[in-house]
């Protein structure tokens, strides 16, 4: 598994910057070793001139030189999900799960990387890449 952990803390990226992005914003400042560091936009240009709670939303094509340093999670509601996910990979961007503090997690579950786990969530079974579970999921 190469999802970030505790020990190997490292800015987080967005993918990107409407309200999903926002939720899953609020879950990392949640999270002792996650910091994040922006918001990337991949359809609407325009959306970058705003930023979102004092954090850039950066244009893709500005983030390649972030990869080495950045972690990415999608938080890109739409079918256009695994396309992002793949154009950041393309840039060479790990992708760190953001696993909320209060989530229980059965020791044998595995969640892959890019996963986002949601305030209260259960899971004990094992999980897919880039799962987004909500409150409310019980016994995944």
């Amino acid at each position: 598994m190469n999802a970030i952990t505790a020990h190997e803390p490292r800015p987080l990226l967005i993918l990107g910057a409407r309200s999903f992005a926002r939720e899953v914003a609020d879950l990392v400042s949640d999270v002792p070793h996650l910091q994040l560091a922006g918001f990337v936009e991949n359809t609407d240009q325009a959306l970058c001139s705003e930023p979102i709670d004092g954090l850039p939303v950066y244009w893709v094509d500005e983030i390649s030189g972030m990869a080495a340093t950045h972690w990415c999670v999608c938080a890109f509601g739409s079918t256009l999900r695994i396309a992002f996910i793949r154009q950041a990979e393309a840039m060479g961007f790990r992708f760190a799960s953001v696993i909320h503090p209060t989530a229980r997690i059965s020791r044998r579950s595995i969640i892959g990387d890019g996963s986002i786990i949601s305030s209260g969530v259960q899971i004990a079974a094992k999980g897919v890449p880039a799962v987004v579970l909500k409150h409310g999921v019980n016994g995944l």
